[in-house]
């Protein structure tokens, strides 16, 4: 996976906190221009060649949302974020009404996404493919 040089990425981190007293990230989602990547933190544990890419202030990391994100890829990772730009407080700034992801996918893109799964718990394996 090759991400360092690049100006941007967007990041997107899936959790079992819905289910289980002590949280835990379990799917770890980065896209490029070009490409997407999928993790699997549980069977993956060491995440450590992707800090420095996240600790890169040349590249833009994108979040929606990202409090809960960046909070979980430090206490589980020790992954440190620099460079940050999140949709959601972008999004307040402009006056939206509606902040959520979906809304703004919608509403600007003309995108419906599809948030069945949002509630589900990660942490089962295998994943289905429709979670992926």
């Amino acid at each position: 996976m090759e991400l360092e040089g690049l100006p941007e990425i967007g990041v997107d981190l899936e959790g079992d906190s819905m289910f289980h007293y002590q949280e835990k990230v379990c799917l770890f989602q980065i896209s490029t221009p070009s490409s997407n990547f999928v993790i699997d933190p549980l069977t993956v544990k060491d995440l450590s060649p992707l800090a420095p890419v996240f600790a890169d202030k040349k590249v833009r990391k994108i979040f929606h949302g990202a409090d809960y994100d960046i909070r979980s890829l430090y206490r589980d990772f020790a992954i440190q974020v620099r460079s940050l730009f999140d949709t959601q407080i972008a999004a307040r700034f402009l006056g939206m009404k509606e902040t959520g992801l979906a809304s703004l996918l919608q509403e600007n893109f003309g995108v419906i996404s599809d948030k069945r799964y949002q509630k589900k718990d990660w942490s089962r394996r295998p994943l289905p493919a429709p979670m992926l």
